[in-house]
């Protein structure tokens, strides 16, 4: 849900202004907002706060360098740290938006940056040498050989694992072009694909190499620094220049470690204090002043607003003025959002974060997503087996990564989806395709293989149903701000859409459905009167399509078991057990990858398009509140 807000009006004293904004941020609550957005805040002979021009640099200027700070501290290597800094003295009892105390801290992180990125690259070039070195290690002599030879010359190049086959066809060419004067040599695939070392007269580069290319083969590339004239020196001086590599990252990574030991504390205490002397400064752009008061506006939640404003009068003696108020539903636009969920339905929100934070005064879908999401995954895995197998991953995840709240409100999702996966998976009698059926197991409540025409009406029964709820959440978001012909318009999707399938149960059980059309029919006029009547006959064939798009909860579905089943025609085939039991484990692996992927896309579908589309009002303005808590 989003969390209700209030206005909160500060007034008071220029001569406790600085007591009184250090209690406001000390709150963390307040989410201040320019004084022009206030109709309620009389600005006759008051000043605006805005930043001057040096002002706003610095401030810009502390930002960007808190960022830096934050990525210097994640970058440098982990260890012991030192409760106290060898170099903190230097930097107390000083204003953290001094000059020199910004210019010396941006030399600090820049040498933090600098080391950093340095082993980054490093590391990049080491991985590139060992690769090379596992491909063609084996022909060391022969490299050697070549690159002191003036009549022979090597061409490496490297086919992609989807053309490897053509190695082969490019041999044969070669033998043509070279009347035989060409040895290829094959080291075994790695991660590059199918690589190969070419041996030709120097004569014949150029000729060979037209091959080459005719074939749209990829000659081996390296980094630039290691360029020579011919391909075997090339290689010669990467092998050679590996223990250079390994020793400048071993004096690296020990510098790093000791610039760590030195800056660690004094970094960590820059970061925390540089982001607690910004915030009093971009609290004065929020200002109104005279020469004796200031006034400052802005929201907070309207539990917390009431603890903000006890605070001020236990401190002050109510010597500060405050006013809150509700917002009227003109302003819902630029209102701050927070949302607030059950622990088991927050994970979700990183869906709707995803999309867009709702605007202030419609619905919050967490809650809905949380429970029609994994309904719709299960539908379409439904695999006892897959769904038991993506819970252990999930649960490996959790463990490995776990201390990441990213990481964490994965897994909780995962958990969640792999639980429906084996419900359905009961439900439909599937365990890893149907070894639930081979292994005797009870008859499925309900076998989705063969009443394809049942699934297929039960889908398009809930997508009326989704996309119908979805019409009458947004006559609610309209009605909460006062748009009366969008209600009526949305109250008129959600009839249309229920009464056409009600025609069409009715149909099909063979009773008569002649007046009931007398309701679509009616809702449709009314959907003409509240809007333009082109619109209103573009718009009903839309809702219609939306809901024909949630046929894909069968289909995606069928062609995983199809796959399913595959493989398990592979397990137990006539051919070698071990070969056929290989093969079937692979063709599930690919299943299980698409069998999870896929739902997971097809479902989030569903939700931003077909059923977001009638509700959702996108675009609000994230909490932000000033404080350093």
């Amino acid at each position: 849900m989003i969390i209700p807000m209030k206005r909160v009006r500060i007034a008071g004293p220029v001569s406790l202004y600085n007591e009184i904004i250090s209690v406001v941020l000390s709150m963390d609550v307040f989410h201040a907002v320019a004084p022009s957005t206030d109709p309620g805040l009389e600005r006759k002979s008051l000043q605006t706060g805005s930043l001057d021009d040096d002002e706003a640099k610095t401030l810009a200027r502390a930002e960007s360098l808190i960022k830096d700070i934050s990525l210097s501290i994640d970058l440098l290597p982990d260890g012991p740290r030192p409760l106290t800094g060898g170099n903190s003295a230097f930097i107390n009892g000083v204003s953290w938006l001094e000059d020199w105390v910004l210019a010396r801290f941006e030399a600090i992180t820049g040498e933090a940056l600098s080391i950093s990125s340095h082993i980054g690259r490093l590391q990049a070039e080491l991985k590139a040498v060992e690769t090379y070195r596992e491909i063609f290690e084996e022909f060391s002599p022969l490299i050697e050989m070549v690159s002191t030879s003036y009549d022979t010359e090597l061409i490496g190049v490297v086919f992609p694992a989807e053309i490897a086959g053509a190695i082969d066809s490019l041999e044969s060419d070669l033998e043509k072009v070279t009347d035989g004067a060409c040895s290829v040599f094959k080291p075994a695939v790695n991660e590059l694909g199918q690589a190969a070392l070419i041996v030709i007269p120097a004569s014949l580069e150029k000729t060979v190499m037209q091959s080459v290319f005719e074939k749209k083969v990829n000659t081996i590339s390296f980094p630039e620094k290691y360029k020579e004239k011919t391909f075997a020196l090339t290689m010669k001086k990467l092998y050679e220049s590996q223990r250079q590599i390994e020793s400048e990252l071993l004096r690296l990574n020990l510098q790093a470690v000791s610039f760590s030991e030195k800056w660690m504390f004094d970094l960590k205490t820059a970061h925390e204090s540089l982001r607690r002397a910004i915030e009093p400064v971009k609290a004065e752009n929020y200002l109104l002043y005279s020469d004796s008061v200031f006034w400052i506006t802005g929201w907070a939640p309207a539990e917390k607003s009431t603890e903000l404003v006890d605070e001020l009068n236990r401190r002050f003696d109510y010597s500060v003025i405050t006013q809150r108020s509700d917002p009227e539903p003109d302003e819902y636009g630029s209102i701050p959002v927070t949302l607030r969920n059950h622990r088991w339905v927050r994970p979700f929100e990183r869906f709707i974060n995803l999309y867009s934070l709702p605007v202030y005064g419609t619905i919050d879908p967490t809650s809905i997503v949380a429970v029609t999401l994994p309904l719709f995954f299960g539908m379409i895995l439904g695999d006892i087996g897959y769904g038991a197998t993506l819970a252990v991953a999930a649960w490996y995840l959790r463990r490995r990564w776990g201390e990441s709240d990213l990481v964490r409100d994965v897994s909780r999702i995962l958990f969640v989806l792999a639980a429906s996966g084996v419900v359905f998976g009961v439900i439909y009698g599937e365990l890893f395709g149907k070894l639930w059926a081979s292994a005797g197991l009870p008859e499925p409540l309900f076998d989705r293989k063969h009443k394809t025409t049942d699934m297929l009406s039960l889908v398009i029964g809930i997508g009326f149903f989704h996309v119908a709820f979805g019409s009458i959440l947004g006559a609610v978001n309209a009605f909460n701000v006062r748009s009366f012909r969008t209600t009526a318009a949305r109250l008129a999707d959600a009839t249309i859409l229920l009464s056409i399938f009600w025609i069409a149960v009715t149909t099909s059980t063979g009773s008569p459905a002649t007046l009931w059309f007398v309701i679509p029919a009616t809702a449709f006029v009314i959907k003409g009167v509240t809007g333009k009547f082109i619109e209103t006959v573009m718009e009903i064939p839309k809702l219609i399509s939306n809901v024909l798009s949630y046929a894909r909860l069968m289909a995606v579905g069928l062609a995983s078991i199809t796959l399913a089943d595959l493989a398990d025609d592979v397990a137990f085939s006539s051919g070698p057990a071990l070969v056929c039991i290989m093969a079937a484990a692979a063709v599930h692996t690919l299943n299980f990858a698409l069998g999870v992927l896929s739902p997971a896309i097809q479902s989030g579908r569903l939700h931003y398009v077909e059923f977001f589309a009638q509700f959702y009002a996108p675009g609000g303005t994230p909490y932000a509140p000033l404080g350093y808590k």
